[in-house]
Order: structure tokens, then C-alpha cells, then sequence
């Protein structure tokens, strides 16, 4: 669980506007391109917290990443330490923003809390806001491990459903704190989202 800024994979490529990079994983022993990238537009519910979402790259597509692939990387701190540091490298050039990570199903939401969580002492080295936010309406009866909904069907299922349908009781769209003394009542308390900014 231990993050580790001085030995990140190395940066094959990375724009001019430190926007997007590719670097290499290990993934059972052989070598895996994944690219990071930094949206163009802020997020539709928070000002200035641009998106920031990693994985393999989609075939034929310049920009694009696949995040909705299970990658069992041989090294997942080196990955996440690498991309927070990419993360860290734009704040740099951009101070007044804020980066964002989705936990895109619970199985990642949960990794990512857990990490945050366990190097909260090394993160705030280099951030002075890390925190987690909860707006995401939760659907119960369709909360299938890494069952990814498109805006629209999670439209239409709140549309056609009734409120017992939906678990609203802990969703707060006000980002909270992450210090290592946060603690969750369940997996279905989490944050949906991280929120990062440097001193």
C-alpha cells in the first residue's frame, strides 16, 4: 500500500500542455502502454476540478482511454505513484485548478480511498486539499461489481424507478477531507470521487 515518488515507471511521452502521457506498466510480466490524461473542460458539478482518468489507450483513437478494463498491473503502487506525480506536474503549471479522479465502480472507488488513505502523510507533502466527494445517487438493485451505466440509462432507471429503489441517505456533493483517521461505515458510504490540489 506504500506509494513511492522516486521510483515511477518512466514517461514515454508527454504533451507540451502536460495535458496527456503514456508510459509503460508491467501487467503478468509483460509490458502494458497505458496513457493519463487531464480533461479539457472542467467538470460539469464543480468549477475548476478538471477530470483526470488513466488506463490503456482505445484502439484508433488518439485521445481516448479504455478505463473500463480490469488490469492486474504487477506493480499497482508504482502505477498510482506515476500518475499522481503526472497529476502533480500539471498543478504545477495550472495552481488555480483542481484534478479530479473517478472511481468509475465501487472495486476502484474503494482502491483509490484506500490508498489515499494509507499515504496521507506522503500526499500532503505535495497537495494541500486531497478529498473525496459523494454525489453519485446510488442504484441498489443494479450495483453489480464494475457495472459501468451510461448518463442516459442511469436517467432512465432513476426515471422508472421508485424512491426505494435508490440509496440517497449518504450522498453529500461537498468534498470532505481524506486524513488517515477518515473512516467509512461500509462500502456503500465511499467517496465516488478524489479530489487533488497543491500547496
Amino acid at each position: 500500500m506504500a506509494l513511492n515518488f522516486d521510483n515511477p515507471y518512466e514517461i514515454r511521452e508527454i504533451s507540451s500542455d502536460y495535458r496527456m502521457m503514456h508510459f509503460f506498466t508491467e501487467v503478468n510480466g509483460k509490458p502494458h502502454l497505458l496513457r493519463a490524461r487531464i480533461d479539457n473542460e472542467q467538470h460539469f458539478l464543480m468549477p475548476s476540478v478538471f477530470n483526470l482518468s488513466f488506463g490503456p489507450p482505445m484502439a484508433d483513437n488518439d485521445t481516448h482511454i479504455d478505463d473500463t478494463i480490469l488490469l492486474k498491473h504487477d506493480n499497482l503502487d508504482r502505477v498510482m505513484s506515476t500518475v499522481l506525480l503526472f497529476l502533480y506536474t500539471y498543478l504545477k503549471s495550472n495552481p488555480e485548478h483542481y484534478i479530479g479522479i473517478d472511481g468509475s465502480c465501487d472495486r476502484r472507488a474503494l482502491l483509490y480511498f484506500r490508498k489515499i488513505k494509507a499515504n496521507t502523510q506522503l500526499l500532503s507533502g505535495l497537495f494541500s486539499i486531497i478529498s473525496g466527494v459523494k454525489y453519485y445517487i446510488r442504484l441498489k438493485r443494479f450495483s453489480k461489481p464494475d457495472q459501468r451505466l451510461s448518463p442516459k440509462d442511469q436517467l432512465l432507471i432513476i426515471h422508472d424507478s421508485v424512491r426505494e429503489n435508490l440509496d440517497i441517505r449518504d450522498v453529500v456533493p461537498i468534498p470532505e477531507m481524506i486524513t488517515e483517521h477518515t473512516a467509512l461505515k461500509g462500502m456503500e458510504y465511499n467517496y465516488n470521487y478524489f479530489i487533488f490540489k497543491i500547496k
